[in-house]
């Protein structure tokens, strides 16, 4: 029987390494193993290889309120690393630098305006509560109410949109109780106790409570009659706004408790 020699040639890749027959490979290149085969022969091997690397991408990234990338989802500011496989099959690194845009919705009130207490970003939409509605024109930090109403802010900066509470103004009124002449608002002192008297009868009058930011506190439906009494010794101290509506008159008092 006559041997015979063999002489073969492999192509491939790898990840940072390759081991073929013990002998170790970590750079592209062609590559000769000669050694003896079964029968007693030389054998040679050719080897076509390339020797890949994993790959590494930086990011920056601004959101509002969350992040999502490659399915996971951030909600606080930081260094973050992915590791995935790229289409060579070595890892593929990411490195994500993230920060989010925190919107300032807080807003102060005076008598008669309202100021979003965030400045310099990018718009400010004032609207009217509760079916925010825009107001046209109303796009400054600082908004001066025509009537009396509970209004809101939109701020928007970038991609982020936040809205503010609602604030409930009477700016015709001043920190002293301003009525026609025919309406008194009196208070019992140290009672908790306003009772308001009108001249004329009031007829399914209904009168509420509502504080600064404009939420309803306390309501009086279906009144009759020139004298009211409305116990506010359950509100905490603090501004509040008496409104009265009735068949043929609507107005608004500031109370200071």
């Amino acid at each position: 029987m006559i041997n015979h020699s063999y002489t073969g040639s492999l192509t491939t890749g790898a990840c940072n390494q390759y081991v073929l027959n013990g002998v170790t490979y970590t750079n592209s290149g062609v590559y000769t193993q000669t050694f003896t085969n079964a029968t007693g022969c030389d054998s040679t091997l050719n080897l076509n290889l390339s020797i890949y690397s994993p790959s590494s991408y930086n990011t920056a990234q601004t959101a509002c309120g969350s992040y999502t990338l490659n399915g996971l989802t951030y909600t606080v500011a930081g260094n973050y690393t992915q590791t995935l496989v790229n289409s060579q099959g070595c890892d593929s690194i990411i490195n994500l630098t993230l920060n989010f845009i925190s919107l300032d919705h807080s807003v102060t009130q005076t008598s008669t305006s309202l100021i979003a207490n965030m400045s310099g970003i990018a718009s400010y939409q004032w609207v009217t509560c509760p079916t925010y509605s825009w107001i046209a024109g109303a796009n400054n930090q600082t908004f001066i109410p025509p009537t009396s109403g509970t209004y809101a802010v939109i701020l928007t900066q970038n991609t982020c949109i936040d809205t503010s509470s609602c604030y409930f103004v009477a700016p015709l009124f001043n920190e002293e109780i301003s009525t026609p002449s025919s309406i008194e608002l009196q208070y019992e002192i140290g009672s908790g106790t306003y009772k308001l008297i009108s001249i004329e009868s009031l007829i399914n009058a209904r009168i509420e409570i509502l504080s600064a930011p404009g939420s309803k506190v306390l309501e009086y439906d279906g009144l009759n009659g020139t004298q009211f009494d409305m116990n506010l010794s359950s509100l905490s101290s603090g501004i509040y706004f008496l409104k009265l509506s009735s068949k043929h008159q609507s107005m608004v008092f500031k109370i200071l408790k």
